[in-house]
């Protein structure tokens, strides 16, 4: 340390604090290689730095030349972005000044804004037209802004999963292990309600081949009845031409024949229903399991 004018400062991210854990990773994108590098006050100490990167094999050190005494730049509220949503600079704390002034001067932190989600960040990079904003990140890291008439978006990594910035990474793995244990427990629930489809599928199957056969059993009855009424009514009429015969038998067993033939047509009709039924249920099944399947393969 005799070396140096100053102490060098650094690495950046290892001196700053997070209002929040959940804007980690959109620091993390927002900052980039700036949170790795140092601050030195001037370019003599800047060469001894290099030096000692150099020999422990660190040859892409970034290095930034500040002046130390500088105190932290007050920013009027005319000059930041006018929207409620929080910046870079907001969200983020250091006991040392040099950090935050070397964040606004070099990374335009107080021109970043922060939001939670993508629908939230279009709307504020694009639709609004903010002053003094240079570009917007979602929670997940995602990147927006404008130039002009161009608009552009540049999707985060879905690998990454936290930012180095997190107060605890002891709880970011407990809340990972949860995340997994939600995860198998959803999978679990899917598996069930997989077996409880197939066998009220099977159990719907069942019940429509039964009603089918039954409908089947009592049309040939109602057939049956219908033949057996021709032929009453064909006795009747050859009775009629005889001299002295009594129909009243044949004329109550005509009766008796065409109310069996309506009872059995109505009880054909209440299984048609009930066969109605079943096809809509089977219907609504088959549609519930491939909205299942979907979900399986979507999420």
């Amino acid at each position: 340390m005799s070396k140096f004018k100053c102490p060098p400062i650094g690495p950046i991210g290892y001196h700053l604090q997070l209002a929040s854990d959940s804007w980690s990773v959109a620091i993390e994108y927002a900052l980039g290689r700036l949170l790795d590098a140092f601050i030195v006050s001037c370019h003599k100490d800047s060469l001894v730095l290099r030096e000692c990167a150099k020999e422990v094999n660190y040859r892409n050190l970034q290095i930034i030349i500040y002046d130390f005494t500088k105190p932290r730049v007050d920013i009027p509220d005319h000059l930041l972005p006018s929207t409620p949503h929080p910046t870079v600079l907001s969200v983020i704390h250091s006991e040392i000044p040099t950090i935050l002034n070397v964040l606004v001067d070099q990374g335009h932190a107080e021109r970043q804004v922060l939001v939670r989600d993508d629908e939230t960040g279009k709307s504020v990079a694009f639709d609004q037209r903010i002053r003094n904003l240079k570009e917007v990140y979602t929670s997940d890291g995602c990147k927006m802004f404008c130039r002009g008439s161009v608009q552009t978006i540049l999707p985060a990594n879905r690998n990454w999963r936290a930012g180095r910035l997190c107060t605890s990474l002891e709880e970011k793995i407990t809340e990972m292990e949860q995340e997994a244990t939600e995860i198998k427990q959803i999978n679990s629930e899917r598996l069930d309600r997989k077996r409880k489809l197939f066998a009220d599928r099977d159990s719907i199957d069942l019940e429509l081949r039964q009603l089918k056969r039954k409908r089947e059993d009592e049309e040939l009855h109602v057939e049956r009845k219908k033949a057996q009424l021709v032929d009453t009514k064909k006795i009747s009429i050859d009775n009629s031409h005889a001299a002295a015969v009594d129909t009243s038998e044949l004329v109550v067993e005509m009766m008796q024949v065409k109310e069996d033939i309506e009872n059995q047509e109505l009880v054909v009709q209440k299984i048609n229903l009930k066969l109605t039924d079943a096809l809509q249920e089977e219907n609504n099944r088959r549609a519930s399991y491939k909205d299942f399947i979907g979900n399986i393969y979507f999420h």
